[in-house]
Order: structure tokens, then sequence, then C-alpha cells
């Protein structure tokens, strides 16, 4: 006999019971807390996946901080995920304030993957002690090029009646001589007396 349309079959209505019967199941609850924790641990590892592949080797700009003291440096740096190392330094930039950022490396704008460590170097408190290089009995030209090379500066050039045309007879500084080896501080401004070549007049 034909089944009329919309006729359940009894095997249709038992199936049917089953699965009602194991929806409403504790056992099924707990199953389903169990995938739904699952799922939501599986969404957790893949969102910080994303976000590592998504930033892994990307580039950083280090920034420009140049004149920074050293902790505003240290928040730039770390807020941008980089690392820093201090290095020891003696250079003096009159220019820049003490103990601030004088020189950095990488340099400014160079791209870094994150982590790097940035290395800076601080302002000293100003100009460091050098020792005055021997130029007495050396020619004008030469003792120009070792006190220039030593990180003084050449100012005054007084001339003396001495044979020794353009010879070094001596060195002063603030109105005192000074002997070789004697420290002062660089970039100071020497008083050089050098001989004109003619014959002292005799007393």
């Amino acid at each position: 006999m034909a089944q009329g349309k919309g006729f359940i079959s009894l095997p249709q209505i038992v199936c049917r019971m089953k699965i009602i019967r194991w929806l409403t199941d504790l056992g099924f609850f707990k199953w389903a807390v169990r995938a739904a924790g699952l799922l939501v641990v599986l969404t957790f590892i893949l969102m910080q996946w994303l976000k590592y592949d998504t930033h892994h080797d990307q580039k950083i700009t280090v920034p420009d901080l140049s004149g920074m003291a050293l902790e505003p440096a240290i928040e730039a740096l770390t807020e941008l995920d980089l690392r820093y190392a201090v290095v020891d330094s003696t250079k003096y930039n009159p220019n820049l304030p003490p103990y601030s950022v004088i020189e950095q490396f990488p340099v400014a704008g160079a791209s870094v993957k994150e982590k790097r460590k940035i290395y800076l170097n601080m302002n000293a408190a100003g100009y460091s002690e050098v020792a005055v290089p021997l130029v007495v009995q050396v020619t004008l030209r030469n003792a120009t090029s070792r006190l220039t090379a030593a990180g003084f500066k050449v100012g005054q050039i007084e001339y003396i009646d001495a044979l020794g045309t353009d010879m070094v007879y001596e060195v002063r500084y603030q109105g005192r001589t000074l002997k070789s080896g004697q420290k002062i501080p660089q970039m100071s401004s020497l008083t050089l007396v050098v001989g004109n070549g003619n014959k002292p007049l005799e007393e």
C-alpha cells in the first residue's frame, strides 16, 4: 500500500526519538562543552600564530636618538621592541647636552628586525685632557699637524728673533709655557713661539 505524502515510518520515528534522547542526554552536554572549549583553545592558538606570523621579520625603522638623555632614549627603543647597549665614550660635542646620545649604531633611519640591539655613545661632560705632543724644535708646519691630530687648535703665532726660520721654540697655553707630555683639554687654543730667521741681538 502506497504511503501518503508526509507519512513518517516507524523506523524514522524511532531514529528521531534516539536523536532527541541523545541531544537531551547529560553526556551530550558534556561533550558539547568540551568541544566548545577545544574550539576556543584552537582559535586562540590560531590567532597567536597569525599575529606572530604577521609581525615576524617585520622591519623597524631606527629612531633618531641624537641629543636625547639616556632614559627617554631607552623608552623610545623599548616601545619599538628594540634593545640597547651603552658604549663608553670620551667624545664631546659642545652642541649637545652632556650625557646625551652623541652617536648610535645602527644609525637613525636604518631598517632592523625586532629585538635588534642599538649601541649608544653618550656625550661626555666636557673635553677630555690629552698630552701635548713634542713640537719644540719642529717646523711650524709639522708642529701644526701634530697638534691638530692630537685635538688641539693652533691659535696665535708669535715670531721671535731666532735663526731657525719657522722653527717652534715654545708652546704656550693661557700665558704659561707647556712641556711635551703635559695634559690639557682637547680643542684648547695654543700659542706657538716661532723663529723668524733673524739673528738674536747680543745683549
